[in-house]
């Protein structure tokens, strides 16, 4: 069958695949990437609704990190609910968040599906590394709005010891290849 893809934000939720099971890598942002989330109590709050999420089987929370104008989330889509569904709902839940400190969320998302020859580890790199390598906080310190998972932890954390920290590609965007070759997808929520 043939996909008539048309034009704008539509035609990508038409041409979009929720896979339950599947892992995605999500960026959700704020309303015209304005910054207020660097509040610890703030990155609490949406870091809490992603783990409510995880508790209701919404979907499998990986890891992720709360940014200044963004939120990275690599999650694998549970059985309840298609992708949009799952991100719409964590989107109404964060905005009590986003609200109090006077922001609103953007109107779409980026969403990635992770094919099963890519390889995950430069994923959670660049999620773990993101406020480091954004200047927001020394290497000796601790991001507030990190999360992920402990078995995920358990295996990061020895990848990260065993490469050096330096700026040689740890931490650059896993999907700079794909920008590159138009594939990036903002979906309208």
């Amino acid at each position: 069958m043939a996909i008539s893809a048309g034009r704008g934000q539509a035609a990508l939720r038409r041409a979009r695949w929720s896979v339950a099971g599947a892992e995605y890598f999500l960026t959700i942002c704020t309303n015209r990437r304005r910054r207020g989330l660097e509040d610890p109590l703030t990155q609490g709050s949406i870091l809490a609704a992603a783990k409510r999420m995880n508790e209701e089987a919404v979907w499998k929370l990986r890891t992720a990190v709360v940014m200044r104008d963004q939120v990275h989330l690599l999650i694998a889509l549970g059985e309840r609910m298609e992708l949009a569904e799952a991100v719409r709902l964590f989107k109404g839940r964060s905005s009590v968040a986003l609200r109090r400190v006077g922001l609103l969320g953007q109107a779409g998302y980026f969403e990635h599906r992770m094919r099963n020859e890519e390889k995950l580890l430069p994923v959670f790199q660049y999620i773990f590394l993101n406020p480091y390598h954004s200047g927001l906080l020394n290497a000796d310190e601790k991001w507030a709005g990190y999360f992920c998972s402990d078995e995920d932890w358990a295996w990061l954390r020895r990848s990260l010891k065993q490469r050096s920290h330096s700026r040689s590609g740890l931490g650059r965007s896993p999907f700079s290849a794909l920008r590159r070759e138009g594939g990036r997808r903002l979906i309208a929520a």
